[in-house]
């Protein structure tokens, strides 16, 4: 039996000790008989020094990486890691992911879910070859969630969910961080990595 891969994909913030500890909560998750290993995933090559603001993190973002060279970094990472994978990416993590769905399946990857992925909405024509699940945020201040959801929502595969939060709730680093969001949502990505191990 392969051990199961969770590759954590992270926002415009990198792997912050915020976002680490984010991360080892979820690692929490009951498993079954199957290990699990967890990868997690920074854009950058070198974690930046704190940022001063959330303009000012996606703005080092836009500049230095961008989704597609993200996107080119995280399947590298999963062509590498041998074994059935789950993927969970928050923000441009969850769109690099949503960018690289037509080549999942052949590559190992078995269920993903993305946490209010902005950019998804300039990639609505891919056609995903695994199951996606789409958390939306509540709104968005530059375009309809409304619309995106419709746009989203009846492609095969795709389970869309817009939740009451907003953009950034699991992430203590961003203004619209909630507690008690956050402390849901952790249990069900802790839900989604055990019954994906439950199935192996």
């Amino acid at each position: 039996m392969s051990d199961l891969n969770v590759i954590i994909a992270a926002d415009i913030f990198g792997t912050s000790p915020e976002f680490k500890a984010l991360c080892q909560q979820i690692s929490l998750a009951e498993v079954g008989s199957a290990a699990t290993n967890y990868h997690v995933v920074s854009p950058y090559q070198t974690q930046p020094d704190n940022f001063l603001s959330e303009k000012h993190a996606y703005q080092y973002f836009t500049e230095h990486v961008g989704v597609e060279a993200y996107s080119e970094k995280l399947l590298s990472i999963i062509e590498a890691s041998y074994g059935p994978k789950l993927l969970i990416g928050f923000s441009v993590g969850g769109s690099a992911i949503w960018r690289l769905t037509p080549k999942l399946a052949s590559s190992g990857v078995i269920s993903t879910i993305c946490f209010y992925s902005s950019q998804i909405r300039h990639m609505t024509e891919i056609e995903t070859t695994v199951p996606c699940q789409l958390v939306l945020p509540n709104s968005e201040e530059h375009f309809s969630v409304n619309e995106l959801k419709a746009k989203m929502q009846n492609k095969q595969q795709v389970n869309v969910e817009q939740c009451c939060y907003q953009h950034g709730f699991l992430n203590k680093l961003s203004n619209n961080y909630n507690q008690s969001g956050a402390t849901q949502y952790i249990r069900n990505i802790q839900k989604f990595i055990t019954k994906a191990n439950l199935l192996l």
